[in-house]
């Protein structure tokens, strides 16, 4: 049986075995639904359901072996109200999650960073609501709802291919604030300007802890609490929790889909700066030029107006809090080598660095780096593989505050990890995971973690 047949049994297989009419080519699991989706589209109403299922097995190290699964199903509509009411510019999504299954890294690995960027208690709950309104053909724009900060803050491109937490929403900032990010976002505005196509400039502002049940309240003395925001539809402002600002700048160059210099220079046909490649009708017609490497750059900050525990006063035996906390991060996406003829098959590189104060963070700074190459076997141009690290320092006034006899000292966690995705059909993907986890729980008191998992997503 050649490639494609074996592929196609396999997407039969799974449409007997869910039910589903298999539309091997199409982009989704139940197809146009008879032309229905589309029609839909063209009205400016796009669903999206999907299903992410995993399995992770702890091989050796952590708490104890054993396995764990979990599952989302993912639920979403996008509107775009210029096609469906003629209001030019104005767009709205809302999205929802039911995630099912059990905590891996608190039932069996033991780390701090999370080894699935999956898990979560199960509850269905509302994820993201907003409206967005574009001015300037898009150049100023301004969303408004139920917002997380890490679906479009302090992210790398190329890092979202990983299943580690910590590649995901920063460790130096999730570990230190209640901050929104999967799966409780909070009320929120966000502004972006982007005066070109290669640079923008955008802040946010959000309520200052969404759900302090869960999320925990940074400040000492404070009293526990029962508001978990377990569906997503707690929207309240509360003001003793005080407020999260962020502001971020991005310069990318030579996106995929994005012409390049030349090509955007260059005359259709002939002329001083078209260089010529062939004649059409005795005329020269300009050589495509081939664009060149892509790039994407950002620096951030971020403060939070709460209340924060002093960890320096607690080392030396008093309690204390300290008036707001802050981030600074920087983010590179570089690509170093494209495959020749191909728009993004190659080699990448990303890199994120994230600081915070000492005294009031227990992460006082975390890293990650990594490779990511996309489509390295010949004839799998949409697989991506990685293999990357993070780094969790823990500082040394958190280390210091929670000192106690027979207790390991607190210092750091790595975490390196080599993933492939498979993309099987347009609506399915399978993933192979395996994490090394380095002093998991970012000590000494439990032994080096190895953990591996299978993923697999399914776009209905």
């Amino acid at each position: 049986m050649n490639k494609q047949a074996t592929i196609k049994a396999l997407t039969l297989a799974i449409a007997a075995l869910t039910g589903l009419p298999a539309t091997y080519a199409g982009e989704f699991a139940t197809g146009d639904w008879g032309g229905t989706r589309t029609a839909l589209s063209d009205k400016g109403l796009d669903i999206t359901i999907g299903y992410t299922a995993e399995v992770f097995g702890n091989v050796s190290g952590g708490f104890r072996q054993g396995a764990a699964f979990n599952g989302l199903l993912e639920l979403g509509l996008d509107v775009d109200l210029e096609k469906l009411a003629g209001i030019k510019g104005l767009t709205a999504h809302i999205d929802g999650f039911l995630p099912s299954g059990e905590s891996f890294s608190g039932s069996y690995g033991g780390d701090f960073g999370t080894v699935t960027n999956l898990e979560f208690y199960n509850s269905a709950r509302i994820f993201e609501a907003w409206l967005q309104q574009d001015f300037l053909d898009g150049k100023i724009s301004i969303r408004a709802g139920s917002l997380a900060l890490d679906e479009e803050f302090a992210g790398s491109d190329y890092a979202s291919l990983f299943l580690n937490s910590s590649f995901g929403a920063d460790t130096a900032m999730s570990a230190n604030m209640p901050v929104p990010i999967y799966a409780i976002t909070a009320p929120g505005v966000r502004l972006k300007f982007q005066p070109t196509e290669n640079l923008y400039i955008q802040g946010a502002v959000y309520d200052g802890n969404p759900a302090p049940g869960f999320l925990g309240d940074p400040s000492v003395g404070a009293a526990a609490s029962n508001e978990f925001n377990r569906h997503g539809t707690d929207w309240s402002l509360r003001k003793d929790e005080g407020s999260l600002w962020i502001v971020e700048a991005g310069y990318v160059v030579n996106a995929p889909g994005e012409p390049s210099a030349e090509e955007s220079a260059a005359p259709a046909k002939g002329g001083a700066s078209a260089k010529s490649c062939c004649k059409t009708d005795g005329k020269s017609v300009a050589a495509p030029a081939a664009r060149g490497l892509f790039g994407s750059y950002k620096i951030g900050y971020a403060r939070h107006t709460d209340e924060f525990a002093d960890f320096s006063a607690a080392a030396r035996g008093f309690a204390r809090n300290k008036s707001g906390n802050s981030v600074i991060y920087g983010i590179v996406d570089q690509e170093i080598f494209r495959e020749s003829g191909s728009e993004d098959q190659g080699l990448g590189l990303f890199a994120r660095a994230m600081f915070a104060p000492e005294e009031q963070n227990a992460v006082d700074y975390a890293f990650e780096a990594g490779l990511v190459y996309k489509g390295l076997i010949p004839g799998r141009d949409e697989d991506t593989i990685g293999l990357g690290y993070a780094h969790i320092s823990i500082s040394d006034d958190f280390d210091r505050a929670n000192a106690a006899p027979g207790v390991p000292s607190a210092d750091f966690e790595g975490i390196i990890e080599l993933t492939y995705n498979a993309q099987i059909t347009p609506w399915l993907s399978v993933q192979p995971d395996v994490q090394y986890i380095i002093h998991p729980g970012a000590s000494n008191a439990l032994s080096d973690e190895w953990a591996v998992g299978l993923r697999a997503s399914i776009a209905f």
